[in-house]
């Protein structure tokens, strides 16, 4: 239907029809699909010594590329139960935006990566799993038992879209241990800054609390 070439890769919109062997129309779609060049992994290596990144969020080089695609926001926009058919039809969603957007909680650390991180896109990357990371940590500093996903916040500078290549840096904040008369509870911040790969421009960021609630041993105090 369409396509058009980009300095970052090939964006093309399909229009799909399924007939039966009589003509009958039976099955009609729609898809956009955005195909990555090498020129990624190019500006990614630029960006390694560029002073204007925040080292307190992480250096590119640590981050994680993540594509968005078409396919995975319609899935998660599916699974939340949503019914705003901006995230499943691309010419209701061009009435207010560029591109069909994602659901905001998509912005999770954890969906973007499990969905997205392309392996060919990540060479030379020192690249974590977000959520892995900050249970292990605590199990480490609590010790084993279970993890909660206690607060998430979104601060979104515009939505993300379909199409979208992002770059995203993590830090862990210092862990908080507070003690109560039956245990304790060891609580995690983890942030994340999540840009527009193409422009540089800071998208979302994000703060994931997990907590690790402990009970006291029999006989301990504490």
């Amino acid at each position: 239907h369409g396509v058009k070439e980009m300095k970052d890769g090939v964006t093309a919109d399909l229009v799909c029809h399924v007939n039966t062997t009589t003509g009958e129309e039976r099955v009609r779609g729609t898809a956009t699909i955005t195909v990555p060049t090498v020129h990624l992994l190019e500006h990614a290596r630029g960006q390694r010594g560029d002073p204007s990144h925040d080292e307190a969020e992480g250096p590119p080089g640590g981050g994680s590329l993540v594509v968005v695609e078409r396919s995975a926001v319609a899935n998660f926009a599916n699974s939340v139960d949503e019914n705003n058919l901006a995230y499943f039809d691309v010419n209701v969603a061009k009435t207010n935006h560029p591109q069909i957007p994602a659901p905001p909680t998509f912005g999770l650390d954890a969906t973007l990566q499990y969905w997205g991180q392309w392996r060919e896109l990540q060479p030379e990357r020192s690249a974590h799993d977000a959520m892995e990371l900050a249970t292990t940590t605590l199990e480490r500093l609590a010790g084993p038992g279970l993890i909660v996903h206690a607060e998430q916040l979104f601060e979104y500078r515009r939505p993300i879209y379909v199409g979208d290549v992002l770059l995203g840096t993590s830090k862990m904040g210092a862990p908080l241990t507070k003690v109560g008369r039956k245990g304790r509870l060891t609580f995690l911040d983890f942030r994340s800054r999540w840009s527009d790969y193409r422009t540089g421009d800071v998208v979302m960021t994000s703060c994931m609390t997990l907590v690790a609630p402990r009970e006291y041993e029999t006989g301990s105090t504490p």
